[in-house]
C-alpha cells in the first residue's frame, strides 16, 4: 500500500504542476491579493524580514502569510511559492489514503487517495493563493496522526498530530477546538494511563504550537488574542443580519484592532442573545444550504472575467467538471455516514465532521468552507460504493440514511438551480 500511495502522490503532484503550467496567467483575485500583500509587503520585504512583532499581523491568522513569505524569501518569486503549495496539496493524497485505510480498509484508502489526486477543486486551490490548501494539509494529517497514535498506542504520532493541529489553527482558527476534541478521543475511556498520556501529548503539543503567537499578541497588543481578531467579526457578521460592508463600517469606526476585537465579541453576544430561543433553528436552516452550496471559487473566477472571455460551451463544461464530483460525493457520502458501525477511527472523523458543520452554523456558512470536509466524506462514499457496508444494516440506519439524503438534496438543489453562488 505504501508504494501505491507514493505513486498516487506523485501522480497527484504531477496533476497539480501540469495545471499550474497550463492554467492561463491571471491577475490575483478575491482574497488572493490580501494574502499576497500581507505576506510580501507585510513580512518578506520588511527591514527586518519575517518580524513576528510587526503590528499589522493581527486581523488574519499568521500561518498562511508566513508560509508565503518564508518561501518567497527563500525562492525569490511567487510562482516558486506555488510549486511548494502544489506539493502541500499533493500531500493530501497520502493523508486521505491513510485515513481511509485506518477507517475502513486499504482498498477504500487507495481509491479515496486516487480520487483526491484528481479532485478538480483540490487541484485548483493548490496553485492559488488561498489558505485552504495549507489548512487542509495540516488538519487532515493531524487527524491521521491521531488515528495512528491510537492504533499503534504510541505517543510520538500524537505529538506530531498536535503540532499539525496547532499549525492548522494558526492558519484558520476554526481548527483550535479540534485539539481538545482529538485529545479527549485519544484519552477515552480514561482508564489506561497510556491513553490519557496520548491525549495529553496531543493537546499539549497543539497548545505549545499556538501559545508563542498568543504570547506575541499579548506583548504587542497587551490583550489576550489566541490567534487573530478575525473570528469574532465573522461571528458578528453571521448573526447580525447586516451586510458585510455595514459590519466593517461599524468595526472600522472604532479605533484600534483590540477595541474592534472587543466590539465584535460584544455585538456578537448581543445579537445572538436577542435571537433566542429560535436562534439555532434559524441559523441551521439558513447556513446549511449556504455551507453545502455546490459552487467553486474557480467558477467565480470564470464568472467574474478573471480568465477573460470564455465561450458558453467552455463555461458549461467547466461548471460540470467542478460541480459534478462534489455533488456525487455528498449525495453518496453523507447518507453513507448512517450505514456503518461507529468504530473508534470512524467516531473521530464523525466527531470532526459534526463539529466543523456546527461551527459554521453558529458563525456562517459559505461554499468555500465545506472543502476540508470533502476528503473525509469521500472516504465514506468510496466505502459504500465498495460495498463495505454491512448487508444486515438495521432498518433505522436506512431510515437515517434516507433522511440525510433528503437533507443533502435540499441543500444542494437551490444552488444547482440558481446557476451561481447565493449572496450570503
Amino acid at each position: 500500500m505504501r508504494r501505491t500511495l507514493l505513486l498516487l502522490t506523485l501522480i497527484g503532484l504531477a496533476a497539480r504542476l501540469l495545471f499550474l503550467a497550463w492554467e492561463p496567467k491571471v491577475e490575483l483575485a478575491g482574497d488572493e491579493s490580501s494574502w499576497v500583500a500581507l505576506a510580501v509587503h507585510g513580512l518578506a520585504e520588511l527591514k527586518r524580514p519575517l518580524n513576528p512583532f510587526a503590528k499589522h499581523i493581527i486581523f488574519y491568522p499568521p500561518g498562511y502569510p508566513y508560509f508565503i513569505a518564508v518561501f518567497y524569501r527563500l525562492l525569490g518569486s511567487l510562482d516558486a511559492v506555488k510549486w511548494i503549495q502544489a506539493l502541500a496539496g499533493a500531500s493530501l493524497v497520502p493523508a486521505v489514503g491513510l485515513l481511509g485505510a485506518r477507517t475502513f480498509s486499504a482498498r477504500v484508502g487507495l481509491v479515496a487517495a486516487a480520487l483526491t489526486a484528481f479532485y478538480p477543486d483540490l487541484v485548483w486551490f493548490s496553485v492559488h493563493f488561498w489558505s485552504e490548501t495549507l489548512f487542509m494539509a495540516c488538519l487532515l494529517w493531524a487527524l491521521e496522526r491521531a488515528l495512528a497514535s491510537d492504533e499503534h498506542q504510541r505517543v510520538a504520532p500524537a505529538v506530531v498530530g498536535g503540532v499539525l493541529c496547532g499549525l492548522a489553527a494558526l492558519t484558520r482558527e476554526t481548527a483550535l477546538p479540534v485539539a481538545p476534541l482529538a485529545a479527549l478521543w485519544l484519552a477515552w475511556p480514561f482508564r489506561p494511563s497510556a491513553a490519557r498520556a496520548r491525549g495529553a501529548a496531543f493537546l499539549l503539543a497543539a497548545v505549545l504550537t499556538v501559545v508563542p503567537w498568543t504570547a506575541r499578541n499579548w506583548v504587542v497588543f497587551h490583550a489576550f488574542v489566541p490567534v487573530s481578531t478575525f473570528g469574532p467579526l465573522n461571528l458578528w457578521q453571521g448573526n447580525a443580519g447586516l451586510d458585510r460592508d455595514e459590519i466593517y463600517r461599524q468595526s472600522d469606526a472604532v479605533d484600534g484592532p483590540i477595541a474592534q476585537y472587543r466590539l465584535a465579541w460584544t455585538r456578537a453576544r448581543e445579537v445572538i442573545a436577542a435571537r433566542q430561543p429560535r436562534w439555532i433553528v434559524e441559523k441551521t436552516v439558513a447556513e446549511l444550504p449556504a455551507f453545502f452550496e455546490p459552487w467553486s471559487e474557480a467558477l467565480s473566477f470564470q464568472e467574474d472575467g478573471v480568465y477573460g472571455t470564455v465561450s458558453p460551451a467552455a463555461r458549461r463544461a467547466t461548471r460540470w467538471l467542478l460541480l459534478l464530483p462534489y455533488v456525487a460525493v455528498v449525495l453518496v457520502g453523507v447518507p453513507a455516514l448512517a450505514l456503518f458501525a461507529w468504530t473508534r477511527p470512524r467516531a473521530l472523523l464523525g466527531l470532526f465532521l459534526a463539529f466543523y458543520v456546527a461551527i459554521h452554523i453558529v458563525a456562517y456558512g459559505a461554499h468555500r468552507f465545506h472543502l476540508p470536509l470533502v476528503p473525509i466524506i469521500l472516504i465514506w462514499a468510496v466505502a459504500l460504493c465498495a460495498r463495505e457496508a454491512p448487508a444486515e444494516a438495521r432498518r433505522w440506519r436506512w431510515v437515517a440514511a434516507a433522511g440525510l439524503l433528503a437533507l443533502v438534496v435540499a441543500c444542494v438543489t437551490p444552488g444547482l438551480l440558481a446557476g451561481g453562488p447565493t449572496p450570503h
